[in-house]
């Protein structure tokens, strides 16, 4: 760490020590009956608000500012102060700051980071925010009625100079800044609660729909092939449902698309919900469109009685696709589709890989492998 980079840590210290006591806000706001303040899941538009912003300059080009934020979405309000040295142009990991409030109980905390835009030199602002939502009555799976939201907003904010008598007599002053932003809730975790069942995996899977396109466009690319894949994969021993959706594109003449989806070509089923990752399964599939079998790779982890415990599945099974292809006439370009039959059908597990790792202080225990 620099000097300069120590020098603007102990005037934040300072700032931070200097503050009124009456600006530590609580970090959740009471709904009346002594509870936590949790908004609905449905509820995913919020207004972040920056008051009351205050900066001092200093000669070794470091700015130190604090403000308050407030978020709609969650009634959440805290004090923050961080710093800027120099005018950076990308953003920079040691200028990320954790603002005064956090409730780890109550999945509570709020984060940002401060820097110039390129180009333009605006200042520019990033705020991360995490809170509870509650997905409500109609949720009727306990460890689902409570989920973790986050909300990620970055924009501009216009800054007054102003002459201070503090640091080299310059400063900063903004009332109220208004950011808009989305609220991400997650995924619907699995159950991760009892091993028992995993011992014995079969499948669902549901919907699977296969479908294919070629185009003949001209001499130079004669033949532009798009193919898509998609469907849910439900697995009962850890009652947890994914999205499988692949699209391919290649240069295949008509009728042959058994290239595109291999048997060497391992793909992942991933939701953009799926965070943190570590709390969901780990989904892969391949599927050998010449002998139209799908496989399918599958592990997770559970917590029984204080041994942490890893499965790894694999099955396999040849679906029956029928398929019908259809060429309308004088289409230009010249286009043949290829549409299948969705399917609803099990695959049972063929190996189930078990590990388990007793929970000790300190040390790990070595795996014990069965």
């Amino acid at each position: 760490m620099t000097g300069r980079m120590k020098q603007a840590l102990g005037l934040i210290a300072l700032l931070v020590a200097g503050c009124n006591a009456s600006a530590l806000a609580l970090p959740r706001q009471d709904d009346g009956a002594g509870e936590a303040y949790r908004p609905s899941c449905d509820e995913r538009d919020a207004t972040i608000e920056i008051r009351d912003w205050r900066g001092v300059k200093y000669d070794n080009d470091t700015h130190i500012f604090d403000f308050e934020l407030y978020v709609s979405v969650s009634r959440f309000t805290t004090p923050c102060h961080g710093m800027r040295v120099g005018d950076e142009l990308t953003w920079d990991p040691e200028g990320w700051f954790e603002c005064d409030v956090r409730d780890d109980e109550a999945g509570l905390s709020a984060g940002f980071s401060f820097v110039r835009k390129p180009v333009s030199l605006d200042d520019f602002i990033f705020v991360n925010h995490t809170f509870q939502c509650d997905r409500g009555e109609a949720e009727t799976i306990p460890r689902n009625r409570i989920a973790k939201a986050r909300l990620e907003t970055k924009d501009s904010i216009y800054l007054e100079t102003v002459d201070v008598n503090e640091g080299n007599g310059t400063g900063t002053e903004m009332e109220s800044a208004m950011l808009s932003g989305g609220v991400e809730v997650p995924h619907r975790l699995p159950r991760l609660d009892c091993s028992a069942a995993s011992e014995d995996v079969e499948w669902e899977i549901r919907d699977f729909d296969y479908h294919a396109f070629w185009m003949w466009v001209t001499i130079l690319a004669p033949w532009q092939t798009i193919t898509y894949l998609q469907w849910d994969l439900y697995n009962s021993a850890n009652d947890y449902l994914v999205a499988c959706d692949f699209y391919r594109s290649a240069t295949v003449k008509y009728p042959n698309e058994d290239d595109i989806f291999g048997p060497d070509e391992r793909l992942s089923c991933f939701d953009d919900d799926l965070w943190p990752a570590e709390d969901y399964p780990t989904t892969y599939m391949i599927f050998d469109k010449a002998s139209n079998n799908l496989t399918i790779e599958q592990s997770w982890k559970y917590d029984d009685d204080g041994e942490e415990t890893a499965f790894s599945v694999v099955g396999s099974k040849i679906l029956p696709l029928e398929c019908v292809d259809e060429r309308p006439e004088n289409s230009i370009p010249d286009v043949t589709r290829r549409d299948c039959e969705h399917i609803n059908t099990t695959i049972k597990a063929d190996s189930v890989r078990r590990e388990s790792s007793p929970k000790a202080e300190g040390l790990l225990a070595a795996p014990v492998l069965s």
